[in-house]
């Protein structure tokens, strides 16, 4: 009966813990968590992945603007970052050249209902090199309605934070 407890619980663990559990993968994590406390997430990021990040996020990079149908870029080289609204989601769908090198993709929510979208990963073919998402939330929010928010994520690594305007 032993054997038996034992195989049940390594095949849940599989299952739970598994590259393929589009859940175990792709949780999503509240920023300030991460910076706060790296060790908690050690299994998930490395130092060097937890660095990058914090450094993509406050440190200053070349960066495009996505916003109204206008696409501005600052910085001499390639951006490795990119901001806009989630009204201006269609904009991410479009190819452009300045789009091949950004890291960490900041999406900036300004309403609830904006969470009710479906953001389709697997349409943002121009970010070659995309590894994380920020949601940046300007009303409370929560990681169940963000991981609700996207599909196909693939490889790529959720974060949010709640920035209400004072």
């Amino acid at each position: 009966m032993n054997i038996k407890l034992t195989c049940i619980i390594g095949i849940l663990n599989l299952f739970l813990f598994s590259p393929a559990n589009s859940f175990a993968q792709n949780k999503v994590i509240h920023l300030n968590d991460l910076i706060q406390s790296p060790d908690n997430y050690s299994e998930t990021f490395t130092l060097n992945e937890s660095e990058e990040i914090n450094s993509l996020v406050y440190d200053i990079h070349p960066t495009v603007f996505i916003s109204d149908a206008e696409i501005k870029t600052f910085g001499q080289e390639a951006p490795v970052k990119a901001e806009f609204h989630a009204a201006n989601y269609t904009l991410l769908q479009t190819t452009n050249q300045n789009y091949n090198a950004v890291k960490l993709l900041t999406i900036k929510i300004n309403k609830a209902a904006d969470l009710n979208a479906t953001i389709d990963a697997a349409t943002l073919t121009a970010f070659r090199s995309l590894k994380y998402i920020l949601i940046e939330c300007s009303f409370d929010c929560n990681s169940t309605a963000i991981q609700n928010l996207f599909s196909n994520l693939e490889d790529i690594l959720v974060f949010y934070i709640i920035a209400t305007p004072e």
